[in-house]
C-alpha cells in the first residue's frame, strides 16, 4: 500500500474490539489500518466526548506520519514548538544554547526527562530556560521528538475560543493537538486569580494524563505557592490525587538546586 503524506483519502472512523483487555482498535483515517488506544473514559458519560475527540484527532497511524524533520531544521522545529527565543539563544549572540544556562536544573530536568513535571520556583531560578534546553537535547537526540511550548494563559485563551466557535468538538480537538507531542510545556501556571475556564482546562489536561490519553508528557511550570496550586483545582480532592499519581513535582531553590515537594 503507497502513502501519501500530501494526498490521500479520509476513512470514516470505525472501532473494533481490541486483544489486550482496557484497549481499542481505531482504523488510521489515512490508509484505514488499525491503531490501539487507551479505552480509559470512552463509555464515561461525561469524558466520552472528550475521549472521542481525542483520538479522532490522533487517528494516524506511524506509517502515515508526516516525515521526522531533518536534523539542521533545529531553528525551524523550534519557531514550530513556539519556543520563545529567550529561552533557547544567548541573548548577546543570539545562538543556540549549547550549554545550560541553569546546569544543576537543567541535570534534575534530564533525570527526569521521561515523567510528567509539576515545578515551581520563583523569576529567574531557570526553571523555563532549563525545560526548554532539556526540550532542545531530546530533539538534537531524536528526530522524531515533538515539543509544544505555551503559556497556560495562552492555552485557555485558545480553547475559550475554540469552545465558543461554532465547530463541534474543536476545544477537544486542539487539547488533543497540544497533547499529541512528546513533550508539552506549559509555562505560567501560577495564575491568579484563575478563570472556571482555565480551571477547567487543567482538569481537562489532568484527565487526558490520567487515563493515557496525552501521547506525551506534561511540563508544567510556575511559581507556586500553596494557594496559587489550590487556584489551578476544580476538584481540589480529586485532582490533587491525580496530580501527586501522575506529576513529579519540585521547586527550584538558590543555584538552580531542585528538591523534591508534596502536592498535599
Amino acid at each position: 500500500m503507497e502513502h501519501n503524506s500530501m494526498e490521500h483519502n479520509t476513512y470514516p472512523m470505525q472501532m473494533r474490539p481490541s486483544p489486550n483487555p482496557g484497549r481499542v482498535l481505531v482504523n488510521c483515517e489515512r490508509c484505514g489500518g488499525w491503531i490501539e488506544f487507551s479505552a480509559a473514559g470512552r463509555d464515561d458519560p461525561v469524558m466520552g466526548g472528550v475521549w472521542e475527540a481525542l483520538v479522532r484527532a490522533a487517528r494516524v497511524c506511524e506509517r502515515c506520519r508526516p516525515p521526522a524533520p531533518r536534523s539542521n531544521d533545529m531553528e525551524a522545529r523550534l519557531t514550530e514548538a513556539g519556543f520563545p527565543s529567550l529561552y533557547t539563544h544567548h541573548r548577546d549572540t543570539g545562538r543556540l544554547f549549547r550549554a545550560a544556562p541553569v546546569p544543576t536544573a537543567a541535570d534534575w530536568f534530564w533525570e527526569h526527562r521521561r515523567e510528567n513535571l509539576l515545578v515551581t520556583g520563583v523569576s529567574g531560578s531557570g526553571k523555563t530556560t532549563s525545560a526548554c534546553f532539556t526540550a532542545m537535547r531530546l530533539m538534537r537526540a531524536e528526530l522524531g521528538f515533538t515539543v509544544r511550548y505555551l503559556t497556560l494563559g495562552r492555552l485557555a485563551s485558545m480553547w475559550r475560543d475554540a469552545r465558543t466557535g461554532d465547530r463541534p468538538g474543536a476545544d477537544a480537538a486542539l487539547l488533543a493537538r497540544t497533547l499529541d507531542n512528546s513533550v508539552c510545556i506549559l509555562d505560567e501556571c501560577a495564575i491568579t486569580p484563575m478563570s472556571e475556564a482555565t480551571r477547567g482546562l487543567v482538569g481537562e489536561i489532568l484527565e487526558a494524563v490520567n487515563s493515557g490519553q496525552a501521547r506525551g508528557r506534561v511540563w508544567m511550570l510556575g511559581n507556586f505557592t500553596r494557594e496559587t496550586f489550590g487556584e489551578m483545582l476544580c476538584d481540589p480532592v480529586a485532582e490533587r490525587r491525580r496530580f501527586r499519581e501522575n506529576f513529579t513535582a519540585a521547586l527550584i531553590g538558590e543555584g538552580g538546586k531542585c528538591e523534591r515537594v508534596s502536592m498535599r
